[in-house]
């Protein structure tokens, strides 16, 4: 039963990355997308467990790139794997923060970490990569202009901010409910 739920959230949020983010992507599928490894996360007995499912949903969903950066650009496939693998570490560690916070029914902090952790991975690296914000969530949004917006306050990280505090607020709002 345990591993049918992991297989099943790594498969759904997979999914959901996939086809949320990329070169074309659906915006909204990207505002579900962390829900399933977050409420598998606050579920699962052990964080490691939570960590592996979190990175590998993220890792295989994050590998809609192969086509574009081994195929169109002709880079080598390590490329498009280191940057599935660079993604999807701080998705598991912020996963993984959720969880602890979650437990702790630290239930502010842990609305606030998930987003915040990401966001600073998202900062990090305009800051240390040649790309810049490229990688930014911010840009699988541009279809939803209202909340472009909010880039003109809080520049491209606003944006990947409300994005994940909104699966983080569902998901804290689904658990809470199954607890009274």
């Amino acid at each position: 039963h345990h591993i049918l739920a992991a297989l099943l959230t790594i498969a759904i949020t997979a999914i959901l990355v996939w086809f949320g983010n990329g070169l074309n992507p659906i915006w909204a599928l990207l505002w579900f997308a962390p829900l399933p490894a977050l409420l598998f996360a606050a579920r699962t007995r052990l964080a490691t467990t939570a960590a592996l499912v979190a990175f590998a949903g993220w890792f295989l969903g994050t590998l809609n790139f192969v086509y574009y950066f081994h195929y169109v650009l002709g880079g080598p496939l390590s490329i498009p794997l280191e940057v599935a693998a660079g993604t999807a570490l701080p998705f598991a560690i912020a996963v993984l923060l959720f969880r602890a916070l979650f437990l702790r029914r630290a239930y502010t902090a842990a609305l606030i970490v998930f987003p915040a952790t990401w966001v600073s991975f998202e900062f990090i690296l305009s800051l240390t990569s040649a790309h810049g914000t490229g990688g930014n969530l911010s840009y699988t949004q541009l279809k939803l202009h209202p909340l472009l917006q909010v880039a003109s306050i809080t520049g491209p990280w606003g944006i990947p901010f409300l994005l994940l505090l909104f699966s983080s607020a569902l998901a804290i709002t689904l658990l809470t409910r199954t607890l009274h």
